[in-house]
């Protein structure tokens, strides 16, 4: 541990002049020792901090999995789903440290095997109950985007019965986690009267949270709702908020409502 420390310190510059290499001697001494989370580090530097070293990063990403880290499987989970890390593609190594991460209880792990299953990716056959299942756990775990994923099922009635009431409740724990495409949904099921009560204040709220998140649907609606109430100025400024983020449609009624 007294190691550990030292090379946070090194890390992080706390206290001290930051020095990677001095933060890498001292986590290595850790790591040596089996300390998980020094083995972690010393990945994390290699891969973001010092470029050009890509092998190192995943050698000691594998310390760190082999000494049951959730975070070093499921970064090595990506590394191999995606080829980074210049490490060479491939699904079924990916499958394998995502379920190793998944099984130490990493909801990120638990969510990527869920979207593997329901989409039949990674060489994977399509295996529904095995998705929903690891999403399941996935939200368990407080991963919005498996709460998110389990609220579109229900509310789309994929791979189970459609339940507009379920889909909220997933929508609801997926936006409390930041999801904000979560809280978009939430606003327009609050403007239909889907499985809650019709309420336009509660509609307007959601929105603007997943607007504030990032979310271009939750901006373009928004700025309707303002537009609908008249509030012009509003309006420009959400629309203006949409388009930047990508939404067509939203720069198509900036042009419009700003007359050029």
């Amino acid at each position: 541990e007294g190691c550990f420390g030292l090379g946070g310190l090194y890390d992080e510059g706390l206290g001290t002049t930051q020095n990677y290499q001095e933060a890498i001697d001292a986590y290595a001494k850790a790591c040596v020792l089996k300390h998980p989370e020094s083995c972690y580090n010393l990945g994390i530097i290699y891969d973001r901090k010092i470029k050009g070293n890509a092998a190192q990063a995943v050698t000691y990403y594998q310390k760190s999995c082999n000494f049951d880290m959730a975070k070093g499987c499921y970064v090595l989970g990506v590394a191999y789903e995606k080829g980074f890390l210049e490490v060479k593609q491939s699904n079924h190594k990916a499958v394998i440290y995502y379920l190793k991460a998944c099984r130490l209880d990493d909801g990120q792990a638990c969510r990527a095997l869920g979207s593997l299953f329901e989409n039949g990716d990674a060489g994977l056959d399509e295996d529904f109950e095995v998705a929903f299942d690891y999403l399941q756990k996935a939200c368990g775990l407080n991963n919005s985007g498996g709460c998110a994923s389990l609220g579109s099922m229900y509310m789309l009635g994929r791979y189970v019965k459609k339940d507009p009431q379920e889909a909220f409740k997933f929508f609801k724990q997926a936006c409390d986690m930041g999801s904000a495409a979560s809280c978009s949904r939430m606003g327009f099921m609050y403007s239909q009267g889907d499985a809650v009560p019709k309420d336009l204040r509660k509609a307007l709220d959601n929105y603007e949270r997943g607007c504030d998140m990032g979310d271009e649907v939750g901006c373009f609606a928004l700025a309707g709702m303002y537009y609908n109430m008249k509030d012009k100025e509003n309006a420009i400024m959400i629309y203006d908020k949409g388009c930047k983020l990508g939404m067509k449609q939203a720069c198509e009624n900036l042009t419009n409502l700003r007359g050029y």
